[in-house]
């Protein structure tokens, strides 16, 4: 095991392994990064000071800094050397704050941008996930997440009872739609979600940049009021090499044997 500054600590590197040196350094840096030992703004060490300590060549370590960079989880430049630009895992855990304040310190490390925004009438499946009559009118806000003007993700949300019709463009760009609602009365008590994999579609895979049929996370959500009132249906589609979800489970008073 090697120790770089601020202990971190990484390997050793396997050259026995079939996976290359290269992919196994960007591996080990890009999980410093989605754990939080490389926060966001962290300098990551150099060039010369990783190769000295891992006891590998520059070209190995510059492949595999240039990989971090083409993921768009740091920068390089001259001068200031490579600079982590986000940590975009998703780490959540009871109580309901923590999904907030995750969600809140997602959109402060990307950058959001608007696509559109439409009044339509609730498709059914929309309908029975915001609990509505069919045909009812939602607004649809389709967004997207860019880092270092990479889109990492693609998210529709579709809003019931003209909840967001008050909040303007730049408004939804700077904090997360529960937010908002949060401060105009609307809070959120709870929020059910479901991940699995699928394949980008044409309209998808445009959005994000990449293939079509490329393996894709995605993240249906329902947000749901002190009421019990759904007010938020929220389909997001994410760059799986980009994010991890990682959730803490709790046991509470567990039958004693």
């Amino acid at each position: 095991m090697s120790c770089l500054e601020n202990d971190l600590t990484i390997g050793p590197l396997n050259p026995d392994k079939p996976e290359p040196l290269y992919h196994q350094l960007y591996t080990a840096l890009k999980n410093k990064i989605q754990t939080g030992a490389l926060p966001t703004g962290a300098k990551v060490p150099s060039e010369k000071e990783l190769s000295d300590n891992l006891d590998v060549s520059r070209i190995t370590v510059k492949r595999a800094l240039n990989d971090l960079a083409e993921s768009g989880l740091v920068s390089r430049s001259r001068g200031r050397g490579t600079i982590v630009t986000a940590s975009t895992d998703l780490k959540f855990s009871d109580p309901m704050h923590n999904y907030v304040k995750n969600v809140t310190r997602l959109r402060k490390s990307t950058t959001a941008q608007i696509l559109s925004r439409d009044v339509l009438s609730a498709s059914p499946e929309t309908a029975r996930n915001l609990k509505r009559a069919e045909g009812i009118e939602v607004e649809k806000i389709c967004h997207t997440l860019s880092l270092e003007k990479k889109v990492l993700s693609y998210v529709e949300t579709f809003v019931p009872d003209g909840l967001a019709k008050n909040f303007h463009d730049d408004e939804l760009c700077h904090e997360p739609l529960m937010t908002l609602l949060s401060k105009s009365g609307v809070l959120i008590e709870r929020a059910e979600q479901t991940l699995f994999p699928v394949s980008s579609d044409s309209h998808i895979a445009e959005i994000l940049g990449t293939e079509v049929n490329r393996p894709l996370l995605k993240i249906h959500c329902i947000m749901i009021e002190e009421s019990g009132r759904s007010v938020e249906d929220i389909h997001a589609w994410y760059h799986p090499d980009h994010y991890k979800y990682q959730m803490t489970l709790t046991a509470l008073n567990l039958p004693k044997n």
